[in-house]
């Protein structure tokens, strides 16, 4: 898990700190409490918006992909 964490920082171009990249990481996988005390889940929440939209596999995975990059941008602004 932490050769996961430090290629983010790796691909974040060091821009963010390793605490940071954990912190994605919890966001990521719904275990994170924003400052409103919402649990962010990415997957979750992308999956089943897909699976109640009737997508193919492949567009809840690119629902997902875009939901991951959309967070990681807030993460490096």
């Amino acid at each position: 898990m932490k050769n996961y964490f430090e290629r983010l920082q790796v691909i974040a171009d060091d821009r963010i700190a390793i605490d940071d990249c954990y912190a994605l990481a919890s966001e990521m996988l719904g275990t994170h409490q924003d400052k409103k005390g919402r649990i962010e889940r990415i997957f979750c929440s992308r999956i089943e918006e897909g699976l109640m939209d009737g997508l193919s596999y492949t567009a809840i995975l690119i629902n997902v992909r875009e939901g991951l990059f959309e967070l990681f941008q807030r993460r490096l602004v």
